[in-house]
C-alpha cells in the first residue's frame, strides 16, 4: 500500500495499531503524520525484522511508536 493513500486517514491525534510492521517503512511515515498526542504501536513477531524495526525507529528519533 502506497503511503499517500493512508496519509489522509489518518487523524493527527490518534492510536493506531500495525500489525506486522517488518522494518518499519510504513510505521515510520505513519508516526510521522501524528502529531501531539498520536501514537502508533507496531508488532512484529520476527525478532531479526522486530530489531531492525526497533533500530529505525530510534535512529529516525520517533518518540510516538
Amino acid at each position: 500500500m502506497h503511503i499517500d493513500l493512508l496519509r489522509p486517514a489518518i487523524a493527527p491525534h490518534a492510536t493506531i495499531l500495525e500489525i506486522g510492521s517488518n522494518v518499519g517503512l510504513h510505521a515510520l511515515a505513519i508516526a510521522a503524520a501524528l502529531v501531539g498526542e498520536g501514537h502508533l504501536l507496531a508488532f512484529e513477531r520476527d525478532p531479526t525484522l522486530r530489531r531492525i524495526l526497533r533500530q529505525n525507529v530510534s535512529a529516525n528519533q520517533m518518540r510516538n511508536v
